[in-house]
């Protein structure tokens, strides 16, 4: 992500019409791993994306959906591999969309999050992402209720902007190595806060709640992030859940029925070890009546990668503790409380 922010500014291709969206047709590349699947190619507004449709999926009964947003230089193949997330989505089942970021736009292939045109709703590369969600939601039966989105680094800040954009969407999101919503608005801002974190959290918290407008709600995160990231300070992890948190806490004292609360202090804390591996703690943030809100995971040397992953993708540890199983498991005890408006 760093090396995306030096060069040139990224084309800005925002304002193009919709002259022509083609639907999910097959892949002419096999999944190799889930031959029972489908790995169709789609796109919306000259944007390219993957949808893998498993093989338990039936039409007319609604499945949940997973957005799965790839970090620099990554495509969706490379992240689908080195995340796995093809093998739960066979097991649930569920509907897993990859958008994909061209070159075009950004020569790495980053998500411009570090731009303001791009951390509002209906605008920017938000708007392009929430038309392929779009697509799907119209040729597929997807429980509007269950729809997830998750990503690492560029693209966990950008599943950040989504969430904080479109509560009204999303049940519940995942950030691997990624930064709070609008800790920066240009590119030389993105390279300080990736070295030194974001303003006052509080501060980030309630432009977070702005962003929401009046579809704000209390949103479930999981969060990972890696002690050694050199490319990611670590303190964005700190930084993400104390905004999240702050907001989540406004939303349980002032828009929800019955009131609830959420400590800024964990309920629990746990630590573990993968065999061979990392070792990590997880810290877990529960309301007083028992809801489980944030979980923060902190895995002990592994650097700028997503945690459990496989080595036939990039920017993965597989030494780490198993991050897209762990997603499905927090992300599955969630539904959005409102249907989406897509």
């Amino acid at each position: 992500m760093q090396e995306a922010l030096t060069g040139r500014l990224p084309a800005l291709l925002y304002k193009e019409k919709v002259v022509s969206t083609r639907r999910p047709t097959p892949s002419s590349a096999a999944d190799s791993e889930h031959p029972q699947g489908r790995t169709l190619d789609g796109n919306y507004a000259g944007r390219a994306y993957r949808l893998y449709v498993p093989s338990g999926y039936r039409a007319g009964s609604p499945a949940p959906l997973l957005v799965m947003l790839h970090g620099c230089t990554q495509t969706p193949d490379d992240f689908a591999a080195g995340t796995r997330m093809n093998t739960y989505a066979e097991q649930q089942p569920c509907l897993v969309l990859y958008p994909q970021q061209p070159r075009t736009a950004n020569r790495y292939r980053c998500w411009n999050w570090f731009l303001s045109v791009n951390q509002h709703r209906d605008r920017g590369e938000p708007s392009l992402i929430m038309g392929m969600i779009w697509h799907v939601l119209h040729d597929f039966s997807i429980d509007r209720y269950r729809i997830y989105i998750a990503g690492i680094s560029a693209g966990g800040a950008m599943a950040a902007i989504m969430a904080a954009c479109y509560p009204d969407v999303f049940a519940a999101v995942a950030i691997c190595a990624g930064i709070p919503y609008q800790a920066a608005t240009t590119p030389m801002g993105a390279m300080q806060v990736m070295k030194r974190g974001s303003r006052d959290p509080h501060l980030q918290g309630a432009t977070l709640l702005r962003a929401m407008r009046q579809y704000r709600r209390v949103m479930p995160l999981v969060l990972f992030q890696g002690t050694a990231d050199e490319v990611v300070s670590p303190i964005n992890a700190d930084h993400l859940l104390n905004q999240w948190l702050y907001a989540n806490q406004f939303q349980l004292r002032n828009g929800t029925t019955p009131l609830d609360t959420l400590s800024p202090r964990p309920t629990r804390i746990e630590r573990g070890h993968v065999p061979g591996g990392h070792a990590f703690t997880e810290y877990i943030y529960t309301t007083e009546r028992g809801r489980m809100l944030l979980k923060r995971y902190l895995i002990y040397g592994m650097g700028h990668a997503w945690p459990g992953g496989d080595a036939a993708g990039s920017y993965t540890d597989p030494y780490g503790p198993d991050a897209s199983r762990l997603i499905v498991d927090f992300s599955w005890r969630t539904h959005c409380p409102v249907q989406s408006r897509v």
